[in-house]
C-alpha cells in the first residue's frame, strides 16, 4: 500500500514548500511580532507528521484496514474542502456556526464510523483505533494542504481579515501576515486533534461494534 502512502507524503512535502515561500514573503509572518512562533510550530507539526505517515503503515494487521482509512480519510477531506470553500470562497457562509457544525459533526461520525466498521468485520480493537486515527489524518493533511493553497491564492481577504477580533486584539499592522499566521497556527491544531479525536471516536465505535457483536450472538444462542 505504498501509493496511499506516497500521496499522504506528496501532500505534506507540497506544503511544506508552499509554507516555506509564504514565510519568505513580503507579508511574512515573521515581520510581526511573535510571528516566528507561528511559522515553527506549523514546521514542526509538519515534519512529525510526514514521519508518522512513512511508518503507520506498519501498524495495522492487514492491507485491508490500511485501505479501510485511507479511503475514510479521502472522504473526510471532501466534507472538510467544502466546508473550507464555503469559509473562503463562499461570501463566507462557512462561518455560520449551524454549518461549522454540520460539517463537522459529519467528518466525527465517519472516524467513529470506520472503528465501527474494522470490529464490526471482526477486526481487532487496535486495528479500528488505528483506522480511525489514520483516516482523522489523512482528513487534516488533505485540508491542511488547501489550505496552504488557499493562503497562497490570498484567501481569506485582508478586508475581511480585518474584521476579526483575533486580528484586531493582536496588535499586527499587516493583515495578509495575519491571515498567513492564521493557516500556520491551523496546521499544528490541526495535526495534534485529529488524531487524538479520531482514534478516541474509532475506540467508541469499535466499542459499540463489540457490544451489537456480543448481542447478536447471545441471541444466536438462545434461538438454538
Amino acid at each position: 500500500m505504498n501509493a496511499p502512502k506516497n500521496i499522504l507524503l506528496a501532500l505534506l512535502a507540497g506544503s511544506g514548500v508552499g509554507m516555506a515561500v509564504l514565510a519568505a514573503g513580503t507579508q511574512s509572518p515573521l515581520a510581526m511580532p511573535g510571528g516566528g512562533r507561528f511559522v515553527a510550530e506549523a514546521a514542526g507539526a509538519l515534519a512529525v507528521c510526514a514521519a508518522a505517515v512513512a511508518w503507520a503503515d506498519r501498524i495495522p494487521s492487514n492491507d485491508r484496514i490500511f485501505r479501510i482509512a485511507f479511503f475514510t480519510g479521502l472522504a473526510g477531506a471532501v466534507l472538510q474542502v467544502s466546508h473550507m470553500s464555503l469559509e473562503a470562497l463562499g461570501q463566507h457562509v462557512g462561518d455560520r456556526a449551524d454549518i461549522t457544525t454540520g460539517f463537522m459533526a459529519a467528518a466525527l461520525l465517519l472516524w467513529g464510523a470506520v472503528g465501527f466498521a474494522v470490529v464490526w468485520r471482526a477486526g481487532r480493537m487496535r486495528d479500528a483505533i488505528f483506522a480511525a486515527g489514520y483516516s482523522a489524518t489523512a482528513t487534516m493533511i488533505v485540508a491542511v494542504a488547501y489550505g496552504i493553497g488557499l493562503a497562497w491564492a490570498g484567501y481569506p481577504d485582508e478586508t475581511y481579515v480585518r474584521t476579526w477580533p483575533e486580528f484586531i486584539q493582536s496588535g499586527w499592522s499587516d493583515a495578509r501576515a495575519f491571515a498567513i499566521a492564521n493557516s500556520f497556527d491551523a496546521v499544528l491544531s490541526h495535526f495534534v486533534a485529529a488524531p487524538v479525536i479520531g482514534s478516541l471516536l474509532g475506540g467508541i465505535g469499535a466499542g459499540l461494534a463489540f457490544m451489537l457483536r456480543r448481542s447478536r450472538a447471545g441471541s444466536a444462542v438462545r434461538d438454538t
